[in-house]
């Protein structure tokens, strides 16, 4: 495709919180671990990536307050992200803690994304 054309990379990630044995392997990943497989495919054409979808079960902001230093080291070309802001099987909402929502915050008003 041509400079003048968009082109949308997409993919779809979440940290799993369940006390499950099946979930147990999910439920510790880092962020690094949720994309790192898909992020070679999409970064492929040097374009820039949108997370179209993605989330944590509440744990107190870890995991959030850890993507912006992982954009910059391990995902350069992600320049977007979604956050699946629902409380259904889990609580991925960004309100789920006051930690969680504050990490949220940190990581919106960044210079990364706010460049």
């Amino acid at each position: 495709m041509g400079g003048s054309v968009a082109e949308l990379r997409f993919a779809f990630g979440v940290r799993l919180r369940s006390d499950s044995d099946e979930k147990a392997s999910l439920r510790s990943q880092t962020f690094l671990q949720v994309f790192k497989e898909i992020y070679p495919l999409l970064a492929g054409r040097k374009k820039p990536i949108m997370i179209g979808e993605m989330s944590s079960a509440q744990d107190g902001g870890k995991w959030i307050d850890e993507i912006i230093p992982t954009l910059r080291a391990s995902f350069p070309l992600i320049k977007c992200l979604v956050w699946f802001d629902i409380n259904k099987e889990a609580d991925w909402r960004i309100s789920s803690s006051p930690e969680s929502e504050a990490a949220f915050i940190r990581m919106a008003r960044d210079p990364y994304f706010n460049p």
